[in-house]
């Protein structure tokens, strides 16, 4: 490796540990207790640093989201390249996400349950925004289930925003009550799973 690479690669490793003790203060505290002073002094390296890396904290919560949605939307495209139907996909796509919530805490605090000031200058820029890659990908497997028969007829933003909203809320519960076991854990994603399956399925379709 030429000294050019053993840079860049040491560029890339320190951005990414700013982003992670980014993420870990953004998930324990508020976003108006979190200052790059603290942060600087959670990594041991100057706010003058992490400046070359990051614009301010807006910016850096910006792009701990991006990155947690990047690293989802992969796991959900995945499943959408190898399932057999729009239902399926929806269903292994639920659990998915509820999983994936289960195993990053702090990813999913931070992006859905961080308390943001009630500020244009600190709110997620819409643009940039890759959970709404998560929302169409839904919108568009109910559109296709619903004209492939497989699932009844509904309204697509009002179903695919009551679906989130249900599997958020027992991501939430399983992120905050810690103190699930494993099985029942696994129950209750699976029950959550059938019950919103089964609401969407024509007759006979989910069998």
């Amino acid at each position: 490796m030429n000294p050019s690479d053993r840079h860049e690669r040491g560029r890339e490793d320190l951005r990414k540990e700013i982003l992670n003790a980014a993420r870990d203060m953004f998930a324990t505290g508020s976003f108006e207790e979190f200052s790059m002073r603290k942060l600087a002094s959670k990594i041991g390296y100057s706010a003058t640093t992490i400046y070359l890396y990051f614009t301010d904290r807006r910016d850096l919560l910006n792009r701990v989201c991006q990155e947690t949605f990047a690293e989802l939307n992969h796991t959900l495209e995945q499943l959408l390249a190898t399932a057999s139907s729009p239902l399926n996909c929806i269903r292994a796509g639920l659990r998915a996400y509820v999983e994936f919530a289960v195993a990053h805490p702090n990813h999913y605090k931070v992006v859905f349950l961080l308390d943001r000031p009630n500020n244009p200058d600190y709110r997620l820029d819409p643009t940039q925004d890759p959970g709404s890659r998560i929302y169409f990908l839904l919108r568009r497997l109910l559109s296709d289930g619903i004209d492939s028969g497989e699932i009844r007829p509904l309204e697509l933003d009002a179903t695919a925003q009551s679906i989130w909203a249900s599997i958020h809320g027992l991501a939430t519960l399983l992120i905050l009550e810690t103190e699930f076991p494993l099985e029942q854990r696994d129950r209750l994603i699976e029950t959550q799973t059938d019950l919103l399956i089964n609401g969407l399925a024509a007759q006979n379709a989910s069998k």
